[in-house]
C-alpha cells in the first residue's frame, strides 16, 4: 500500500465518520433516513473502495452501483 492509498483510506474514513455523526439519532431513536441518502452514501463508499482495491483484487459478481 502506498502513501496515496493510505491518504484515500483516511479520506474515506472521515467521509464515513461525518455521515455517522450527521445521523444524530440521540434524542430521536426512531429517526428515519431517506433511502436515497443511504444509497448515495453507500454507493460513494463502494466506488472509493473499488478505486483503492481494484489493482489488488478481482471483484466477482455484479456492479452494486448499477
Amino acid at each position: 500500500m502506498n502513501k496515496s492509498d493510505v491518504k484515500k483510506l483516511a479520506q474515506l474514513r472521515e467521509f464515513v465518520r461525518e455521515f455517522h455523526v450527521n445521523q444524530d439519532y440521540r434524542g430521536n431513536p426512531i429517526k428515519v433516513s431517506m433511502t436515497h441518502e443511504v444509497v448515495d452514501f453507500t454507493s460513494s463508499v463502494i466506488m472509493s473502495l473499488d478505486d483503492i482495491l481494484r489493482d489488488h483484487v478481482t471483484f466477482e459478481g455484479g456492479n452494486e452501483n448499477s
